[in-house]
């Protein structure tokens, strides 16, 4: 079964469309495979973040200090929420803005608690600036699906076009098109 090892898999049932035959779905499965292969999921990162700076002024206070040593504007730290599934952008985008000075305060400091050795571990492997760099190229195609898809509004009739759109997005980061019969 290769499909089940890969990070990224799409499928399609091949179903002709017609009469009581269900529509082709798409199934995409890409979250569970990725952090299988890579072991970096960002929720638990974000949300340690956000938890080891909460509440605490001194821990803010030592990366404002790092903020100025790296010539960065200190931002608040965002919290995210895990059933508040479109914080996760901001909550990344905003580690990313302060990643270098975030990595040194976890360099430097000597804390013995496991959020703070889970986040040593984390901005002391250099690919963890890239899984940020990959989420947050790839979540803003899901954030603005998933805005169409909590408006107030009835969306029923904008759907079809919108899926359409929204796969047409996501294939393009990671799919290089190419015209038919072209090799």
């Amino acid at each position: 079964m290769k499909m089940r090892t890969n990070p990224f898999t799409l499928i399609t049932d091949g179903s002709n469309d017609t009469g009581r035959e269900k529509m082709n779905p798409l199934t995409v499965r890409a979250g569970l495979g990725f952090l299988e292969v890579c072991g970096f999921d960002p929720e638990d990162l974000t949300v340690d973040v956000g938890y080891w700076f909460k509440g605490s002024t001194n821990r803010k206070g030592y990366l404002t200090e790092f903020c100025e040593l790296h010539g960065s504007e200190y931002l608040e730290i965002l919290m995210h929420v895990s059933i508040r599934w479109l914080s996760l952008e901001r909550c990344l985008t905003r580690i990313l803005q302060q990643y270098e000075p975030l990595a040194s305060y976890f360099k430097s400091s000597d804390e013995k608690q496991p959020r703070f050795r889970r986040l040593l571990e984390a901005f002391s492997n250099p690919m963890t600036e890239v899984y940020l760099l990959f989420y947050q190229a790839t979540l803003p195609v899901f954030s603005t699906f998933n805005l169409l898809l909590q408006r107030e509004k009835s969306s029923i009739f904008l759907l079809h076009d919108e899926i359409r759109s929204f796969i047409r997005k996501l294939l393009s980061k990671f799919l290089k098109p190419a015209a038919p019969g072209i090799a």
